[in-house]
């Protein structure tokens, strides 16, 4: 699974909201995090539970990489890239363990990816869980 998305925000901006708890918690889902190499990760999915993974990689500000399921060959790698202007390239690698949990994995980074210029912005989503349904079809 692999996304590349731009946005109009600062590198530093974009770190944030990919490497710690607040920010993660603003456009992901309520997270807890160890921001370091060897640290932990700990996501809340409603309705899922919690689960706690190993933080794998923490190059501050442009690569963070932990693990995303209790299979350990499903890991999500985030990596930024600026010109030094104020926009920034993310780059969204998850490699996974099945075409199945690939084509999951899709929608939900899809609709995630899709709530964080909002969140960068500092605005308040106005989508809500219909859009995840429209990522859903788009994709099955």
């Amino acid at each position: 699974v692999h996304f590349a998305r731009s946005f109009d925000a600062p590198l530093e901006k974009v770190w944030a909201a990919i490497s710690t708890s607040d920010g993660l918690s603003g456009w992901f889902t309520q997270t807890e995090i160890d921001a370091r190499e060897g640290g932990s990760i700990t996501m809340t999915f409603p309705g899922y539970g919690s689960f706690t993974f190993p933080v794998l990689k923490f190059e501050a500000p442009r690569t963070i990489a932990f693990q995303f399921d209790e299979d350990a060959r499903d890991v999500v790698r985030f990596d930024l890239y600026s010109d030094g202007t104020d926009r920034t390239l993310l780059v969204l690698t998850n490699q996974v363990g099945t075409e199945e949990a690939a084509a999951d994995h899709r929608i939900g980074w899809h609709y995630h990816l899709d709530r964080l210029p909002t969140y960068l912005a500092g605005a308040p989503d106005p989508r809500g869980e219909g859009h995840h349904s429209s990522v859903e079809r788009h994709y099955r």
